[in-house]
């Protein structure tokens, strides 16, 4: 067990689009693809792990093992971007970063990932239905932490709620949906908040109430 910034879990999620039109292309079952040339939800690339998502056009790079530092794993992620962007390239395609695809229609544009593990997206869909903003045009940024004890956790999670209200003015990235410029600049978390309150129970606050143990949690 790891105590309060031991390690680091890093977790980055792209778009896939057309290199010409930059339109989704859902087509990441044709890069994740293992050894034995089979569809695969992983693929182990050293140390970052290619993975799916929900939508077929979005690709997951996360690092494979927890690691100490942070320093150096931009080169990890890099290199790997660029061996995805090379693949992509026979099929027109790159990556493309950002929280939401500016002018996509998720309405038409939805495609879910139809492999190992779709039962769950399947699920989903049929519970929520994601052809959304908030559920097929979305793109995370994921900094996994950990905790060895009660302690640790009760700081760790007092910190993180008086982070969470800064990230957008520093780090918002989708101003623009569907090919209209919006007041809000962070419309992937406008729709985010609201994007499971068909059954409210599976949505907690974006930011948490003050909690100082797992119990409570």
């Amino acid at each position: 067990m790891y105590s309060l910034f031991e390690v680091f879990g890093v977790e980055l999620e792209y778009m896939i689009v057309g290199s010409d039109s930059l339109e989704i292309k859902a087509i990441a079952d044709k890069i994740l693809i293992d050894d034995n040339n089979n569809v695969s939800a992983d693929v182990l690339r050293d140390a970052i792990t290619w993975s799916n998502e929900l939508a077929n056009h979005v690709i997951e790079l996360k690092t494979s093992v927890p690691i100490k530092t942070l320093e150096a794993i931009d080169q990890d992620f890099s290199l790997n971007i660029c061996e995805i962007n090379k693949n992509l390239a026979a099929h027109n395609a790159l990556l493309l970063s950002g929280a939401c695809h500016p002018f996509m229609n998720p309405k038409n544009d939805c495609y879910l990932w139809q492999h190992e593990g779709n039962e769950i997206y399947a699920l989903y869909h049929k519970l929520f239905d994601c052809r959304a903003h908030g559920w097929v045009n979305l793109q995370s940024v994921h900094l996994n932490l950990p905790f060895s004890d009660e302690n640790e956790f009760s700081r760790l999670h007092s910190a993180i709620r008086i982070i969470l209200p800064l990230l957008p003015a520093i780090a918002a990235s989708s101003p623009i949906l569907m090919s209209k410029y919006e007041k809000i600049k962070d419309m992937r978390l406008h729709y985010y908040v609201n994007h499971q309150t068909k059954v409210k129970s599976t949505l907690g606050e974006i930011i948490p109430d003050l909690i100082q143990s797992q119990v409570e949690y």
